[in-house]
């Protein structure tokens, strides 16, 4: 049976297929709430977010505002969970923050900060509203910008310089501009937003992605078609056998 599971079960595994360096890990929780961090700030959980905020600032180091994407291979494996907790950990430091979602074809940062869906980026890049119109203010440091209608052509929508001119805009008023991608292994949209974004961190969830599904990150890392990528190990389960004790924290 263990030699059948495909699945990845530790950062060996990883190193075993993939050159992209794994930036940290977040562990695995039985709760079932999202916003952890606000929920619970003294967890260990929370803790971990902390620990990835402090190698975030370490990368793209010459840029003042920088644009983070946080994508994985297919759905499930914790891309808005961690770019929801990263958002609400950077801007609780008192770094000027905004996440927007930016999968358009299936919208769930909505869902995360209990925001209407109504109107939102598609709206924006199909000249149906401005910019002002889309953002709503969450806390005193963080913003978010909802996914909006699903579009008929959300890959033109994204690819346009509709999109560059508002990353632009946001990068002059916001330290951390965090995306919130589809899925690369599924549509192209993701690798749209990772050649606009400054660092690009790709989730990798404990137990549940299987080794085949990186081939496509490989293949774009190695040919240098996106930069500054780090991997994102979620939902990491610590084995109670282990020194003869166990814990668990993280997505659930």
């Amino acid at each position: 049976r263990e030699f059948f599971n495909e699945s990845i079960r530790s950062k060996a595994d990883l190193t075993k297929i993939t050159k992209i360096p794994i930036l940290g890990v977040i562990g695995h929780s039985e709760k079932s709430n999202t916003l952890v961090v606000s929920n619970n700030p003294k967890s260990v959980l929370s803790e971990s977010f902390r620990s990835l905020r402090t190698n975030i600032q370490y990368l793209a180091s010459d840029k003042k505002s920088k644009v983070i994407s946080m994508t994985s291979s297919v759905g499930s494996e914790g891309k808005t969970f961690c770019a929801s907790n990263l958002a609400l950990i950077l801007s609780s430091a008192g770094y000027k923050t905004i996440v927007i979602g930016t999968d358009l074809r299936k919208p769930k940062i909505n869902e995360y900060f209990d925001i209407k869906n109504d109107i939102g980026l598609s709206s924006f890049l199909s000249n149906q509203c401005n910019e002002k119109e889309i953002i709503t203010k969450y806390s005193k440091n963080l913003n978010i910008i909802v996914s909006g209608p699903i579009p008929p052509n959300p890959s033109e929508l994204l690819n346009g310089k509709k999109m560059d001119d508002l990353l632009l805009a946001l990068k002059k008023k916001y330290d951390y501009v965090i995306l919130d991608t589809p899925p690369i292994g599924i549509v192209t949209d993701g690798v749209i937003l990772m050649n606009k974004s400054d660092i690009n961190l790709y989730i990798v969830r404990h137990n549940y992605t299987k080794r085949n599904m990186l081939n496509i990150v490989n293949d774009l890392y190695t040919t240098n078609q996106i930069k500054d990528t780090h991997i994102i190990i979620n939902d990491y389960q610590i084995s109670s056998s282990a020194y003869g004790y166990g814990y668990g924290y993280g997505y659930g």
